[in-house]
């Protein structure tokens, strides 16, 4: 059977709660882009679920409906040989494993490098493949003028996915030697073939070529690439976030500035970073604190709270997450009253650390505010931040809400268009 072969550019931020991929496809002169943001999570299971009941839409649908196993792995000789437990255990990944009851893994948020220690890098595979497979069925569909019900799989398989890769770690653990750890945990992938079920119980095959492209950047610094060159919407959008207008307002000339120094607030689940960088992309690695503060630890002590006063439908961090963000949630009042509290314990605490460095970076002009844990915190540490920097006569540039998540992806993606 002839192979599909795809080619894709995949900027993966590899958040503690959610994976922030932005997939990009160059075909025939054209550019296909894809933004995926899903729970950066997986369960291990024995079996996959029964899938008689799935229709062909669900091949377009896959990275929310997502099980996969691997058909090979690499030995200690970093041969590829067959995967004894291919079909003893099945990956459930992102919402998949959050609806699945099983025990959920996600990044250690309470370990610096816990993205170094965690199989989470699985993950970012599956979601992979999910888009492979969908853009294999999109295309077939153009070709054929077929629609998604005329789709046969055996038209579909044996897809190979050539990859270039690239992702970031915090300042605060980015060394040579951990930078290498992350990349080779990604090259034990390299070559090997990962099986997703699909509808009536069948599989599609997706091998994933990496070909040692695999490069890995501070945080922080990505997301200087893509200032340098940001969208008009963006600089409108973060002008109204931060009431600026007339000669306060932001231009996309005040990023180009090689006098500009700019302290990041990085506010994830669990830890919380605060670099600070120079002359519009470069790193000043004086400043690579990092704290183990963010949303994620208040979810883990309302969790706690919430599963000691009998509700036990909450397994994990991510599934409070979800309750909070929903208000028409059965739960939503439980979840509020018992998240609130922690949470305005770590803003306080960011606040705190952010002071002591803002403190030592005397020439900083600028605070810059993103990340996922900025969403949540927004009512709470934004007024604070406010009076800080206005103390401190630094421009508070706090993202809104619609790029706050994905900036970091933007930056990476940024810098492999550049490559």
């Amino acid at each position: 059977m002839q192979e599909i072969n795809i080619s894709l550019n995949v900027a993966d931020d590899n958040g503690n709660g959610l994976r922030k991929l932005i997939i990009t496809r160059v075909k025939e002169e054209m550019v296909e882009e894809v933004k995926l943001v899903k729970p950066n999570v997986i369960s291990r299971m024995p079996n996959h679920n029964n899938t008689d009941n799935w229709t062909n839409d669900m091949l377009l649908k896959l990275s929310d409906n997502l099980m996969m196993t691997f058909l090979n792995k690499k030995n200690a000789a970093n041969e590829l040989v067959e995967n004894p437990n291919a079909e003893k255990e099945y990956f459930y990944i992102g919402q998949y494993a959050l609806n699945g009851g099983g025990s959920i893994e996600s990044t250690n948020i309470s370990s610096p490098i816990g993205k170094l220690e965690s199989d989470i890098t699985i993950c970012g595979l599956g979601y992979i493949a999910s888009e492979a497979i969908r853009i294999a069925v999109v295309d077939k569909m153009e070709q054929e003028k077929k629609s998604i019900n005329e789709i046969k799989l055996d038209e579909i398989q044996n897809i190979v996915v050539d990859a270039k890769y690239l992702t970031a770690l915090p300042v605060r653990v980015f060394t040579k030697e951990n930078k290498m750890q992350l990349i080779e945990k990604f090259r034990k992938y390299d070559g090997v073939t990962m099986r997703v079920v699909v509808m009536d119980n069948q599989y599609i095959d997706v091998r994933l070529d990496l070909n040692n492209k695999i490069a890995v950047i501070p945080e922080a610094v990505d997301i200087t690439y893509y200032l340098i060159n940001p969208s008009n919407e963006f600089i409108l959008d973060l002008n109204a976030e931060n009431g600026l207008s007339g000669k306060d307002a932001i231009t996309k000339e005040y990023f180009l500035s090689e006098k500009r120094k700019i302290m990041h607030l990085s506010i994830g689940e669990g830890t919380t970073e605060y670099p600070v960088t120079y002359n519009r992309v470069y790193w000043d690695e004086q400043f690579k604190r990092g704290s183990d503060n963010g949303v994620g630890t208040a979810l883990e002590v309302a969790l706690s709270e919430l599963r000691n006063n009998g509700y036990s439908q909450f397994n994990s961090r991510q599934s409070v997450m979800e309750t909070y963000l929903d208000v028409d949630d059965r739960f939503y009042e439980d979840v509020k009253s018992a998240f609130e509290a922690p949470l305005k314990t770590q803003a306080n605490e960011i606040l705190k650390t952010l002071t002591e460095e803002l403190s030592k970076a005397k020439k900083v002009d600028t605070l810059m505010v993103y990340g996922g844990g900025s969403i949540a915190m927004k009512p709470t540490i934004k007024p604070l931040l406010n009076d800080l920097c206005n103390r401190m006569r630094v421009k508070l540039l706090y993202v809104p809400t619609k790029y706050a998540v994905e900036l970091e992806s933007l930056g990476l993606q940024a810098i492999l268009n550049k490559q």
